[in-house]
């Protein structure tokens, strides 16, 4: 879990995006109220060549204090 939370927890194709734009861009893909659904997420993923699971990218933003889950794959972004 340690690991997972580190920037060397992402695994990706390419040059990683920091853990703090990857926030930024998951986000901006939110509706207007904050809320954001495993599939946004994972889209979001697959655009930036992010091989990480929704699951474990969600809740690294938990731990922060970013988001908090709405229900079985939602989140909510808190301001």
């Amino acid at each position: 879990l340690r690991e997972r939370m580190t920037e060397g927890g992402l695994q990706t194709g390419q040059s990683a995006p920091t853990r703090s734009s990857l926030l930024q861009k998951l986000r901006s893909a939110a509706d207007e109220g904050g809320d954001i659904s495993a599939l946004v997420v994972q889209r979001v993923l697959r655009e930036l060549s992010i091989e990480e699971h929704v699951d474990s990218v969600m809740e690294h933003a938990e731990v922060e204090g970013l988001v908090i889950r709405a229900g079985h794959g939602r989140w909510t972004f808190l301001e």
